[in-house]
């Protein structure tokens, strides 16, 4: 192998030893470049954040509605096992949820209580009707 005594100067001739080099980029073109990435950026990150986050809201919504189906259908249980409880006393329906034994009610918790104004009851001949105000 033949070896090249001649060496190259790394810097190119215009620069001198010690002499910083000149920017690649001005900076008046660096601050138009910035003024149009990060506005870009910014669209980005939203464009990726918005589906995500509106997919979780929607998914939340649907958790609260379903736990909200869940609780009044405890509330009808309770108040259904109520009924059937004074039916098995009194060989008759109540004229009104009003005339229901509050012991009826298994109550686990104070804060547990049923408003029953938010309930319809109608007595028939055969039983009883119980629909859930809106």
């Amino acid at each position: 192998m033949m070896e090249n005594d001649t060496t190259e100067p790394l810097l190119s001739p215009s620069v001198q030893e010690g002499e910083d080099l000149p920017d690649p980029v001005p900076s008046k073109k660096k601050s138009n470049l910035l003024k149009i990435i990060v506005p870009f950026l910014s669209v980005v990150v939203i464009a990726i954040a918005i589906p995500s986050i509106w997919i979780k809201s929607v998914l939340a919504l649907r958790s609260v509605s379903e736990i909200r189906r869940l609780y009044s259908w405890q509330e009808q249980e309770k108040i259904r096992g109520a009924l059937d409880l004074y039916h098995l006393k009194n060989h008759s329906y109540p004229t009104s949820l009003t005339d229901l034994p509050t012991e009826l009610f298994l109550k686990e918790s104070p804060d547990e209580t049923i408003d029953l104004n938010r309930w319809t009851y109608l007595k028939k001949e055969t039983g009883f009707k119980l629909l859930r105000r809106m």
